[in-house]
């Protein structure tokens, strides 16, 4: 039934669907773990292909706990990177990069090549989008590796398409175009490739080739990727593949084909990030046919969009700071000098700004490499490569010096030099700042060892504590001696055991180590109760009311002991007949240090002769509500209410 879902949800949701709860209800009969978690991991892609990721975060945390009592390893990595993937899209992009480095020692253990191929893919990719090139080739070669050991032509597809990129974006075109020779012939060995990965392909292997200079075997590809996209019909895939078209057309000095597709681009409804390169390119072929006034103009445009869009991408100047060069060398040949002194400026500035991040990301890549004992020798090395870098640096300052001064001709000799020493002077302070950033830095990590030291001694003092808090629980509960069975008992026990590890799972994956976000943590803990105590349910809506509160772990702990009883006896027996309902949880902050909880539910509620014979629970929440120095009173209302008064410990 699992595989019939996997086939029906990329051809038929309808169908998906239909099967999907055919799977879930046979093993809610059955009482199915792995049934269950299949059905969770199920929901779990699907909702990613729709974009709720948030819905996609909690099925995969279901999935993973029901995969972990299973003792389903393989599965269990499969939801996890499904966590991995929807939670890098709601941007906890350190979080996700954890659980997958954490998904790939396990996979590595047991040998799950699908696995490792998936998570070292992933991994590539979030390399490149943080520019750490190098990490990011590694990752996905070895992922490539894999996919080619599982016979996963797709897979290796994939990974060899980002390969390309990464090398175009390094302007190593022998590279980019060996992979595209590669990626063509795997590609003409898959059978079923769906048209959108060809199209992709085709755009890629395209603009390679381009940069090779191999101009005809690039119009070929960037053709057969036109033709494609019309039958998708997807307008940014199609404008990225022009885009690639006419650079092609300009290498080949094909100025009216290019000027066609250019203004093709331009009259499509697409936002203006996709439509920059092209008037970049429209710019570069009217200035090849002498054009330099309709140049001007289209140049002009495109440094207007890079601007709008640097108001919210900061890198965007930098991404596209030749265009400022180029805009500056159509103003010279117009004979405005001054603006294309400007623009020339604004363009070194960029590039010596993309040039210091290089090194800047460099130097932490070795610091991070390698350990205190080695650091000594890798300084030194450091500071050859800092030479080596400098020289380059200089050669390119040099060249544009040269340039410069091309367009100053018509200044004197005297504001030249001038000029020369102000650089030079300007060389010399940005050296000592680089040294004073390098000392800085170097106490910054000897700082961070010792705050780390002393973190992992709080760590382990609350390790203890918590244990104490585990015994204590387990003893008082024993001693009550009202569980009816010991798989009761059990149960109880791992809700109680799994709320104060979801308090430390909370602390660990926000880099927070006093505190928690404690509307979050409520979050987690109903969707956790809801799978550990495999109830059914959907007819009960749970309403959370929290300001965004934080909790050191000394309040959070009794809290969250506290909410963990109300909802049990609430999913037990505040609804017996199944009947629909409404829980509130709420916390406000009454002053600085006051909070007040108000738990209420529209079920059954219970008499007052009850209260006499309070549960090992309740009793709990009681002791617990004293430990806060708070005050625990049951309100009277139709169903169950409660409040505490409590302060943060």
């Amino acid at each position: 039934m699992f595989d019939l879902c996997v086939i029906y949800l990329s051809k038929d949701i309808a169908k998906y669907k239909h099967y999907v709860q055919i799977l879930k209800t046979d093993a809610q009969k059955k009482n199915k773990n792995n049934g269950l978690g299949l059905y969770s991991l199920l929901n779990a892609s699907y909702l990613i292909a729709l974009g709720d990721f948030k819905g996609s975060v909690v099925y995969s945390n279901r999935a993973s706990i029901l995969f972990t009592k299973n003792n389903n390893k393989q599965k269990y990595l499969d939801a996890t990177y499904y966590n991995v993937i929807a939670n890098y899209y709601l941007g906890n992009v350190t979080s996700a990069e954890k659980k997958a480095e954490n998904a790939l020692v396990i996979a590595k253990k047991y040998k799950f090549y699908d696995q490792i191929a998936a998570l070292q893919y992933f991994i590539g990719c979030s390399y490149a989008r943080k520019n750490q090139l190098d990490k990011a080739l590694q990752a996905q070669n070895t992922a490539a590796f894999y996919y080619g050991k599982i016979k996963n032509n797709l897979g290796v597809i994939n990974c060899y398409n980002e390969l390309i990129t990464l090398y175009i974006y390094n302007e190593n075109w022998d590279k980019a175009s060996e992979y595209s020779d590669l990626i063509l012939q795997l590609a003409d060995k898959t059978e079923n490739l769906d048209i959108q990965t060809k199209s992709l392909l085709f755009t890629t292997v395209a603009s390679a080739y381009n940069g090779a200079k191999l101009y005809t075997k690039g119009l070929n590809y960037a053709l057969k990727a036109n033709k494609i996209n019309f039958e998708i019909g997807n307008l940014e895939i199609i404008v990225n593949n022009l885009n690639v078209l006419t650079e092609i057309y300009t290498s080949l000095n094909e100025t009216d084909l290019a000027i066609k597709y250019c203004k093709k681009i331009i009259e499509y409804p697409v936002s203006d990030k996709y439509k920059v390169e092209a008037y970049n390119l429209l710019a570069k072929n009217y200035q090849i046919r002498e054009n330099y006034k309709s140049a001007l103009y289209y140049q002009s445009k495109s440094v207007d969009i890079v601007n709008t869009l640097n108001k919210s991408d900061k890198s965007s100047s930098e991404i596209y700071r030749n265009f400022y060069k180029d805009l500056a060398t159509i103003q010279y040949l117009l004979g405005d000098y001054s603006n294309a002194y400007k623009n020339l400026s604004k363009y070194t500035d960029l590039n010596t700004k993309v040039i210091k991040n290089e090194k800047k990301n460099d130097i932490n890549a070795l610091l991070l490499k390698f350990d205190s004992k080695e650091k000594n020798l890798r300084l030194k090395e450091l500071t050859l490569q800092k030479k080596n870098k400098e020289l380059a640096y200089n050669i390119q300052q040099n060249y544009l010096i040269f340039t410069s001064s091309i367009l100053l001709l018509t200044l004197i000799i005297l504001i030249i030099l001038v000029y020369f020493y102000r650089r030079n002077k300007i060389k010399s302070k940005l050296i000592t700042f680089q040294n004073n950033e390098l000392e800085k830095f170097s106490e910054q990590i000897k700082e961070s060892l010792i705050e780390k030291s002393l973190l992992l001694k709080e760590i382990h003092h609350r390790v203890k504590n918590n244990l104490q808090i585990i015994i204590s629980l387990l003893g008082l509960e024993a001693k009550e001696g009202k569980t009816k069975n010991i798989t009761e008992f059990l149960e109880v026990s791992e809700t109680r055991i799994q709320t104060i590890a979801l308090i430390h799972q909370s602390l660990y994956e926000n880099d927070q180590l006093n505190r928690i976000n404690f509307n979050n943590y409520l979050e987690q803990l109903v969707s956790f109760l809801k799978a550990a105590l495999s109830w059914e349910m959907d007819n009960i809506t749970i309403q959370i009311e929290v300001e965004n509160i934080f909790l050191n772990i000394e309040t959070a702990i009794p809290m969250a002991l506290i909410v963990n009883e109300l909802l049990t006896n609430t999913f037990k027996y505040a609804y017996p007949n199944q009947e629909k309902g409404k829980v509130i949880i709420a916390i406000e902050q009454m002053s600085e240090y006051e909070f007040k909880l108000t738990y209420f539910d529209n079920g059954i509620g219970f008499h007052e002769n009850q209260e006499t014979t309070q549960s090992f629970g309740m009793n709990l929440v009681k002791m617990l509500a004293k430990q806060l120095k708070g005050n625990f009173v049951k309100v009277r209302s139709k169903g169950t209410k409660y409040t505490l008064v409590f302060r943060n410990i």
